[in-house]
């Protein structure tokens, strides 16, 4: 009986990890998105505490103009990885893409929080060689 009530507590587990995944992707779209009409300040407003915590709007929009004047606009991405982790204080998600932007390419990652099924973006990373070289 104990080792059923695992079992269905597992798949449950997973379908919400699954489902919290989802969220996350659907969420880096709408990042790109944003990225492209450069809405910066959109991204920033949505964002978690703890990125509002990293660093000012206006720090955060100074860095997002440079990327995109070194990187171009954005184009496509590819799926390098990906966890969900579950803990007390709610789920996180990582997801890692290789990108092609307009000048070329970059790796990004992405943390989420989701809460209540919904993203909330607690960093983001990138690094390109277009970033130091230009």
């Amino acid at each position: 009986m104990r080792s059923m009530i695992a079992l269905a507590l597992m798949t449950l587990a997973s379908c919400s990890s699954a489902e919290d995944q989802r969220i996350a992707v659907d969420a880096v779209s709408r990042f790109h998105d944003l990225y492209n009409a450069e809405n910066y300040a959109a991204i920033y407003a949505g964002a978690d505490d703890a990125f509002h915590k990293a660093g000012s709007e206006t720090d955060y929009l100074t860095l997002m103009s440079a990327v995109r004047r070194k990187l171009g606009s954005y184009r496509s991405s590819e799926a390098a990885g990906s966890r969900v982790s579950k803990a007390l204080g709610g789920t996180q998600v990582v997801l890692d893409y290789r990108s092609q932007f307009a000048e070329g390419v970059a790796t990004e990652q992405f943390i989420f929080s989701i809460s209540s099924g919904k993203p909330y973006l607690v960093n983001y990373y990138i690094n390109s060689p277009l970033l130091i070289l230009r």
